[in-house]
């Protein structure tokens, strides 16, 4: 349907191969899929070590205090607080450690799971979380081009282009994009958050 990326579309193989990576396949000059050096590997081993003792010291640090260090005059996982609570330094100190927290935590888990695929097939993937909360210069960038780029493709590809084709509109492709992203990531929550009836308590 003319979605699909060039390299992954000029072969059955680079399809099949595109598709069955749970991370996005990097491709080379020649559009076939780009080799996973040792030395590629070796680089996001040492890389992955250095995530997981970053990792290891932030939830040392921040959960004994359930991930928000900073005292405010209401709890800080509640909605029981108004708008000025919301820009209180220390709230946003909290909002702040969240976000490093969860930054952190896809850039490992995202990082492991290239790197299984890499070691085991031999194949490059890209880099799907690339230091957003501190390498981005401008919010364009840190949704763009650094903050779950397998997600942002994904939308690009699977929403944005077809609903701009059909409706030839860049604002209802937009809309689409953002609802179809909304419904994705409550879906993953439930997935990963819910709590049954008997468990509470």
């Amino acid at each position: 349907f003319g979605f699909v990326p060039p390299a992954a579309g000029k072969s059955l193989k680079n399809y099949i191969v595109y598709y069955a990576s749970m991370m996005k396949t990097k491709f080379d000059d020649q559009l076939e899929p780009a080799k996973a050096t040792a030395s590629d590997s070796l680089q996001r081993i040492g890389e992955f070590g250095c995530l997981f003792v970053v990792l290891s010291l932030l939830f040392s640090c921040t959960s004994p205090y359930d991930f928000a260090p900073f005292v405010t005059r209401f709890e800080a996982h509640s909605i029981d607080h108004g708008l000025v609570d919301l820009f209180h330094p220390f709230h946003l100190a909290n909002n702040f450690v969240a976000a490093v927290l969860v930054s952190v935590s896809l850039s490992f888990s995202t990082l492991g799971a290239s790197l299984l695929f890499n070691i085991s097939t031999g194949i490059m993937t890209e880099r799907v979380v690339e230091n957003p909360m501190f390498a981005s210069k401008t919010p364009s960038e840190f949704w763009g081009r650094k903050w779950n780029n397998l997600v942002h493709s994904l939308l690009k590809s699977g929403v944005y282009k077809p609903v701009r084709r059909i409706t030839s509109s860049n604002k209802a492709a937009i809309f689409s994009a953002f609802i179809a992203s909304g419904l994705l990531h409550e879906y993953v929550w439930v997935i990963l958050f819910y709590v049954h009836e008997h468990q509470k308590d």
